[in-house]
Parts: structure tokens; C-alpha cells; sequence
């Protein structure tokens, strides 16, 4: 069973870092990356969890209409291309973004 255990808190762009809707995690020979979601402004950021936690990058998409529900995000394979993909605002369908090598996102 898995569990998260508060060590500390870290500030990261604004409106983004506050009212994480979706969270995902996957470790790489880079190290351990958090993926973050946030719909009530709209936006994915990329973390480094190896060492101080940074933000490596992000993107951003249109904020949900109306009352922000929790998204989910999964990992994907797609054409030998690592993405990101969320889904739960029922007006935005599916949002995708591209994950690099180095753990930095572009547009899907």
C-alpha cells in the first residue's frame, strides 16, 4: 500500500501548485518525476522529485467551465511517444501533452 508523508512544502507558478486536481508519478533513469494537474486554472506541471522537488515545466490548457472536478491522469504509449493524458472535465474531453526524455512536456 502506498502513502504520502508531508516533509515539506514547496511554491511552484502560481495558480497551478494550488488545488492539485490530478497527480501521477513515474521514475526514469532521470529519476522520479510528478506529474500535476489543475482544473480549476487549467494546466499541467511537470516536477523533479529527485533531490529539492523543482518544477520542470508546464503547460497550460482553458480552465473548466463551471465546477472543477478531480482529474485523472494516465500515462501513455502512443506512436513509441511517452504522454500524458487527463480526462474527467466532461467539457473538455481528453487532454494530452508529450512527454520529452528529459521529463519536460510539449503540446500533444
Amino acid at each position: 500500500m502506498a502513502y504520502f508523508q508531508h516533509v515539506g512544502t514547496v511554491a511552484g507558478p502560481i495558480g497551478l501548485s494550488g488545488g492539485v486536481t490530478g497527480m501521477a508519478v513515474r521514475s526514469t533513469l532521470q529519476g522520479v518525476q510528478v506529474y500535476t494537474t489543475n482544473a480549476i486554472s487549467g494546466g499541467f506541471l511537470a516536477w523533479s522529485a529527485s533531490g529539492p522537488l523543482r518544477v520542470i515545466d508546464r503547460i497550460d490548457y482553458a480552465p473548466a467551465g463551471g465546477l472543477a472536478v478531480g482529474m485523472r491522469l494516465e500515462f501513455a504509449t502512443l506512436g513509441g511517444r511517452e504522454a500524458l493524458l487527463a480526462f474527467g472535465q466532461a467539457a473538455a474531453g481528453t487532454i494530452a501533452a508529450w512527454i520529452d526524455p528529459d521529463g519536460s512536456l510539449s503540446d500533444a
